[in-house]
């Protein structure tokens, strides 16, 4: 996920140093930006975003795909 400044900006809290949503766009990128504000300085890491495949026709349950 590209790790762009702006995504981190978005995310800048009133009442608090970060919130977990940074608005309309970027929601994978926002979340890894999100996520790249826990990880300490010089630690290799990876956010993976998996879309959900609960309810895929004509299974009824989730598949696990990508799992």
């Amino acid at each position: 996920m590209p790790l762009h400044k702006d995504y981190v900006d978005m995310m800048k809290g009133e009442s608090s140093d970060l919130k977990n949503s940074g608005g309309p766009h970027g929601g994978s990128c926002s979340a890894a930006g999100y996520l790249s504000q826990f990880v300490n300085e010089g630690v290799e890491w990876a956010h993976i975003d998996l879309a959900g495949t609960t309810g895929i026709f004509p299974s009824k349950d989730a598949t696990g795909y990508g799992v």
